[in-house]
């Protein structure tokens, strides 16, 4: 956000929502305050109170493919290639990398809860299925996705019939365990 806003700044754009929403020690700029912003990396080291994990690691972490191809070290040149296409491919498997993880840490963080996640996958995975034809990039994160769950699961409840969750094999009085290093 900082980049963001030091464009809108640049540029003459206003942002009054960001700057006086909130109190002074819970808004969007309050580095602490999940609620309002949340940096997923530095929410996940506990603020710097754990070893900070890259995109790669986070998503390794989860089961989710990581980088696909191109790197952000190349970015400038294939912008300067004229790469457009590349450049959005691989930002959006970033960001579908990052949704994962988010998805996994709001289920962490009591932010939703099995079903909810699991709900959030299966659309997401449809989504991926949907536009696939159309974007190649999206039907090849999909698929390794769905290669890369077995080392850590997609989903964290299972569903009966009727949809509802029960505990997995890897529970503890209904509270799925999960540590980013097993």
């Amino acid at each position: 956000m900082p980049v963001v806003l030091a464009r809108s700044l640049m540029h003459g754009l206003a942002a009054p929502a960001w700057f006086l929403r909130g109190t002074r020690w819970a808004n969007y700029g309050q580095r602490y305050a999940q609620d309002w912003h949340l940096d997923l990396m530095d929410a996940i080291s506990a603020f710097g109170a754990a070893s900070r994990l890259t995109l790669e690691e986070a998503a390794a972490a989860v089961g989710a493919p990581g980088k696909m191809g191109e790197h952000g070290s190349c970015v400038a040149e294939l912008v300067a290639r004229d790469e457009l296409g590349r450049v959005r491919d691989y930002c959006e498997t970033d960001v579908a990398n990052l949704y994962v993880i988010f998805m996994r840490w709001a289920h962490l963080t009591g932010r939703t809860d099995a079903a909810g996640h699991d709900a959030a996958v299966e659309g997401f995975l449809r989504y991926l299925d949907a536009e696939g034809p159309a974007r190649p990039h999206l039907a090849a994160f999909a698929q390794e996705w769905r290669r890369t769950g077995s080392r850590a699961p997609m989903h964290v409840g299972r569903t009966t019939g009727s949809g509802a969750v029960v505990a997995g094999p890897d529970t503890c009085h209904g509270a799925r365990r999960s540590s980013l290093g097993a």
